[in-house]
């Protein structure tokens, strides 16, 4: 581990942790930018994260990854204090595992590394879920129970090749206790005291292994990305659920979830922004950038707000909605032009 602000920090403080090892363009969907260097656009997305996390929190930052980022980002993530933090990807599927999202599965190594913290809770965030509120009752929460964020349960509703009731019947076949479909829980956040993965991190284990094989005897459907193997994991596990204060946030020109989110949410996940107004916002509040840089020369409310309309997230602004208008129309004439 290096970085961080230069002194000794409390083993025990609490920790907001970005997972991230570098992917093909191919395995991450969401990017619509025409940047083919994909690993740049997730640094920049971190490093926004981590500005806001450390805005909205006191606790550590760190960032699990497989590699040393390399300059501008490198400086970026030692002027927040960011500690590195440097795991393999031990569970790096193999060929033909699944067509995208296999670098999700890194989770389970950064959940792996947090086995053996002595920290007193860990919250773990997906590179473009920010923090827009304060993040101190999450983590003295993470202290006691396991917080999740879980999906609306759509039975037949298949995400990333499988459904709550395909996912229900793979729960029973590895552990009989488990019926019926279930909630699945998002991968974009997970709150947990590291002593707790004792109980369920062997779960964790044993779904990959399963799904490993069924890949193998290609088996279909399986469990193929960190959100479906950790829905088995946490099955049987006492969890919190915190989509009250923490939400998925889609902002694309073609669907939009949200036209109001609440003031009691506190991390905004933003699959659509990474390259879109992430990077707008990169330009004004990153480190080094500017008066308003870290959200300086902003209160809280004044920094949600601008959040709020350069992300559009909520009522957009003119200039947002404009984009978003005709991105709309390009997509739909591309789409007529793909079936002639």
């Amino acid at each position: 581990m290096r970085g961080g602000s230069g002194r000794e920090a409390d083993p025990t403080a609490p920790v907001v942790a970005i997972a991230f090892t570098p992917a093909s363009r191919s395995d991450a969907l969401n990017l619509r930018g025409r940047s083919a260097d994909t690993a740049s656009s997730y640094y920049r997305s971190i490093a926004v994260a981590f500005t806001t996390h450390q805005r909205f929190s006191s606790a550590r930052l760190q960032l699990v990854t497989t590699v040393e980022p390399p300059s501008p980002w490198r400086e970026v993530f030692a002027d927040l204090g960011v500690e590195i933090v440097l795991v393999p990807f031990a569970h790096s599927p193999q060929p033909r595992f699944a067509p995208a999202w296999n670098a999700s599965l890194y989770t389970l190594d950064a959940l792996d590394h947090y086995r053996s913290s002595p920290a007193r809770a860990v919250l773990l965030l997906d590179p473009d879920a920010l923090a827009v509120g304060d993040l101190g009752g999450l983590l003295a929460e993470a202290e006691q129970e396991v917080l999740v964020y879980r999906l609306p349960l759509i039975p037949d509703r298949t995400s990333n090749g499988l459904s709550p009731r395909q996912a229900g019947l793979i729960h029973a076949e590895l552990d009989p206790r488990f019926q019926g479909p279930v909630a699945q829980v998002g991968g974009e956040f997970l709150g947990f005291a590291p002593a707790s993965l004792q109980e369920w991190w062997p779960r964790v284990e044993l779904a990959y292994a399963d799904s490993v094989a069924r890949t193998a005897a290609g088996r279909l459907p399986r469990m193929s990305t960190e959100e479906h193997l950790l829905t088995f994991a946490l099955r049987d596990v006492a969890t919190r659920d915190c989509a009250d204060r923490v939400q998925r946030i889609w902002t694309a020109p073609r669907y939009r979830s949200h036209d109001h989110v609440s003031d009691d949410v506190v991390v905004w996940h933003l699959p659509a922004e990474k390259d879109r107004g992430i990077a707008r916002i990169a330009r004004w509040i990153l480190p080094g950038t500017g008066r308003h840089a870290g959200g300086s020369g902003l209160d809280d409310a004044a920094l949600r707000c601008r959040l709020a309309r350069e992300l559009g997230v909520g009522p957009r602004a003119p200039g947002r909605w404009a984009y978003d208008t005709f991105a709309r129309a390009v997509r739909r004439l591309q789409a007529r032009r793909s079936v002639r």
